[in-house]
């Protein structure tokens, strides 16, 4: 759960949107939680779904007053604060694997960063991503796929992280907790407009 301290143009939301998210009222303030679902909860598409939402609630403050504001429209359609709207645009957009959009509506326009990526590196139990951008143009981040034999394609259901990026500079996560195996991890760019281009590229790891 996420305690809101006030960035997220409302210090009184409440309710669920996206069917995802539940904004409550507490003594401790407005608060965020993921919505239950008891059905497979720790299932990889919902990996993949909370992924995303983690990367979206913690960015939201970085995003340009600007940008936010593009969001007015949608909000006011729906009843919605800035925030809300950003946030249930975005998630609807990532559930048919598309990819988010800082600004409304997204345009999948725009140019994409320069940057290089390491060979994922992998460990016991551990698999190190690490991307570095040396000119950040329209791009936003990058989605990191860990897919096991057979080999499947791109989707939701194999998104372990996303990777938000507002700086030029070097990205580092590592995942803990991975089963010994050999991967195949890829990677998307996400773009601040909402393109999401084809894979930029495919490695092998082996995790023990």
């Amino acid at each position: 759960m996420v305690k809101l301290t006030g960035p997220l143009q409302s210090l009184a939301a409440t309710g669920s949107i996206a069917n995802l998210l539940t904004f409550q009222k507490t003594r401790q303030g407005t608060m965020v939680k993921m919505k239950t679902t008891p059905h497979d909860a720790k299932s990889n598409l919902q990996i993949g779904i909370r992924a995303m939402v983690a990367a979206l609630i913690s960015d939201w403050h970085l995003i340009t007053t600007a940008r936010q504001a593009t969001w007015q429209t949608l909000a006011d359609e729906n009843h919605l604060t800035l925030y809300q709207a950003f946030l249930s645009y975005n998630m609807s957009r990532w559930r048919q694997f598309k990819s988010p959009s800082q600004t409304y509506p997204a345009t999948t326009a725009g140019t994409l960063s320069n940057y290089t990526i390491t060979a994922p590196v992998g460990g016991q139990g551990t698999i190190t991503h690490k991307i570095a951008v040396t000119l950040l143009n329209d791009g936003w981040g990058f989605s990191c796929h860990r897919v096991p034999p057979p080999w499947s394609a791109f989707s939701l259901a194999n998104t372990k992280r996303i990777l938000m990026m507002h700086n030029t500079g070097i990205q580092s996560v590592t995942e803990y907790g991975v089963e010994p195996g050999t991967y195949k991890i890829r990677y998307k760019h996400i773009n601040r407009l909402g393109r999401y281009p084809d894979s930029i590229g495919e490695w092998g790891v082996t995790v023990t």
